[in-house]
């Protein structure tokens, strides 16, 4: 596995379906893998937390739901498209439940994220899951 940051890109279109990439980031020694079709820039990946972002695109006010099916340690962030952390949300135990965190679209220096894509990277049990976020300021 590649340690720190990385990108890798597959282009695996198939005759007249529409492209999808699969985009593989390395973020704190972690494989994650991002979904991204071309006629849905904003799909969110399917995972077992029900993590979403409310509203996505997303001005300075991002509401980051997701449930716990039993006391776990959580590690939420925000990264940029190549896995550099540019928010750190949680990094404690949670206990069973829904949890809704709101970010103020800034990052950990507390100045504004600039507009773009973003991913939000929910590390539960050793397990990734993300979905990407637009800002449009």
């Amino acid at each position: 596995m590649n340690e720190g940051y990385g990108e890798q890109i597959e282009d695996i279109t198939q005759n007249s379906t529409p492209a999808i990439l699969t985009i593989t980031n390395w973020i704190q020694g972690k494989e994650l893998f991002l979904p991204v079709n071309s006629e849905d820039p904003f799909l969110e990946q399917t995972n077992e937390f029900n993590l979403s972002i409310r509203p996505n695109p997303a001005g300075s006010i991002i509401n980051i739901s997701y449930q716990l099916n039993s006391d776990q340690f959580v590690d939420l962030s925000i990264t940029d498209l190549i896995g550099k952390k540019i928010k750190t949300l949680v990094e404690s135990y949670q206990t069973i439940g829904e949890h809704i965190i709101t970010w103020n679209a800034l990052d950990n220096k507390g100045k504004n994220v600039l507009p773009g894509l973003y991913l939000c990277v929910l590390i539960v049990n050793g397990n990734s899951h993300l979905v990407k976020i637009q800002i449009a300021k």
